[in-house]
């Protein structure tokens, strides 16, 4: 494995949702029916993918493990936040349920056997987690998730990198518009997120909610349209817009909109401080011997054979 040197310390922070649901996945693949999952080794599966990269990224002293709360202060926001997800899961075989019952679980094992710091937030995402803390540490960081959000991060802290465990590229600032991290913030605020429905800045609130537009396809606004005004944004939101359909368009109202629910620099203070707070209250890590004993839990046979290189790895995170 080719090893990365981003500083003397490094802090790696993971998506924790992100990593259990892409290892579930993983794990379900070599399965015949969707529910019948082998939890012993999606548990194997995680542990390993945060253990190999203790050996892929150099000096690594810290392991945070971002955890989203069942809760979002976006969906009480916004309450079209990833609304079409529910009905995705409602045609899923999978158990959704089971599954955020069990990566609940794991969590809170790896709080009480592994010196990770699991942080688990009243009303914040993953996201929130990562975005406050990496935005502020001072030390070299890497954050693990498959998600552009965390590239605006970029713009706080230059000691800091990210890392798609999927494609295995690892982004620094100059590799994301140049390093123009406010042009990239502002194309991602202006397009929107189809992945959890975040409308375009021209699409209001309630498209396929009015008469007019149920059934209709929400206006198109991609990287195509940003590019073109880029250069006075401010005048096109000034102008204004009109849909043949819907008709004048608040481009004031979708840019807050857009802004509050992608822009890191807009997460409520309360969260803000309930981050730190967790943050600041998870140095106490449990014991070394915690580690042998998870693996005899779930019967991780390799891993307590390699007891001895694993201790000698984790033990650079106490």
């Amino acid at each position: 494995m080719e090893t990365v040197d981003i500083g003397k310390k490094c802090v790696l922070l993971f998506d924790f949702n992100n990593l259990a649901i892409r290892s579930f996945f993983g794990v379900k693949e070599i399965t015949e029916d969707p529910n019948d999952i082998q939890w012993g080794l999606w548990m194997w599966n995680v542990f390993n993918s945060i253990y190999q990269s203790l050996w892929k990224f150099k000096n690594v002293y810290e392991v945070i493990l971002a955890v989203d709360d069942s809760n979002s202060w976006r969906k009480a926001a916004y309450n079209r936040y990833k609304e079409s997800r529910k009905d995705k899961k409602k045609e899923s075989k999978i158990d959704w349920q089971e599954l955020y019952k069990m990566l609940n679980k794991l969590a809170n094992e790896f709080k009480h056997h592994m010196p990770f710091k699991v942080l688990k937030v009243k009303s914040a995402e993953a996201d929130d987690i990562i975005g406050v803390l990496a935005r502020t540490f001072e030390t070299p960081c890497v954050i693990i998730a498959r998600d552009e959000d965390y590239f605006q991060c970029f713009s706080k802290n230059k000691n800091l990198r990210v890392y798609d465990p999927i494609s295995q590229v690892l982004y620094a600032p100059n590799d994301i518009e140049g390093g123009n991290i406010k042009d990239f913030l502002m194309k991602l605020v202006f397009c929107g997120q189809r992945k959890d429905d975040i409308p375009n800045i021209i699409t209001p609130d309630d498209w396929g909610l009015t008469e007019e537009t149920k059934g209709k396809r929400r206006p198109g606004f991609g990287d195509a349209a940003f590019n073109k005004i880029k250069d006075d944004l401010k005048g096109f939101i000034n102008k204004g817009y009109t849909n043949k359909i819907y008709g004048k368009i608040d481009l004031h109202a979708n840019l807050k909109r857009n802004r509050m629910l992608m822009d890191f620099d807009k997460i409520p203070n309360t969260i803000v401080d309930r981050i730190y707070n967790a943050y600041n209250n998870s140095h106490n890590l449990p014991p070394m011997e915690n580690v042998y004993l998870f693996f005899e839990k779930y019967q991780m046979k390799s891993f307590m054979e390699d007891i001895t290189t694993i201790e000698n790895k984790l033990s650079a995170l106490y």
